[in-house]
């Protein structure tokens, strides 16, 4: 797959909507509202992983045969769960950072799934494609 200037550009306006989606979803929960450098650089790192792991998650499954089993959905977000505890949440924690964590992975799947619903209904590329293949 050739990288035009197209491609790179819709990559990077999907990786800004999944932050910014990342961002309310985390403030929902911590009503974190400061955006710092190293905040908003751990964001981009989370956006950029949840536009590329779960697309390659769903590939990888749907190759051995496993797509059907709900495992598209919640080996990404085990992941997720555990990368957002790590990386996120230490900078914006209030108390329990694995609650906190918990609930921000499972907003953060359902809000793109519920986007990518959306936007396949009204005929538009998915948020969240697979850039495997």
């Amino acid at each position: 797959m050739a990288l035009d200037v197209i491609t790179i550009g819709l990559f990077v306006a999907k990786l800004l909507v999944v932050m910014a989606i990342l961002y309310l979803v985390i403030w929902v929960v911590t009503r974190e509202t400061v955006l710092r450098a190293g905040y908003a650089v751990r964001l981009l790192v989370m956006a950029a992983i949840a536009l590329l792991v779960i697309p390659a998650f769903e590939v990888l499954l749907r190759d051995f045969g496993l797509a059907g089993y709900g495992l598209a959905l919640l080996l990404p977000f085990l992941l997720l769960l555990v990368l957002m505890r790590y990386i996120v949440v230490p900078e914006v924690s209030l108390r329990n950072e694995w609650v906190e964590a918990a609930v921000i992975s499972i907003l953060l799947v359902g809000v793109i799934f519920l986007m990518n619903l959306a936007l396949g209904w009204l005929g538009f590329e998915p948020l969240v494609t697979s850039l495997l293949g």
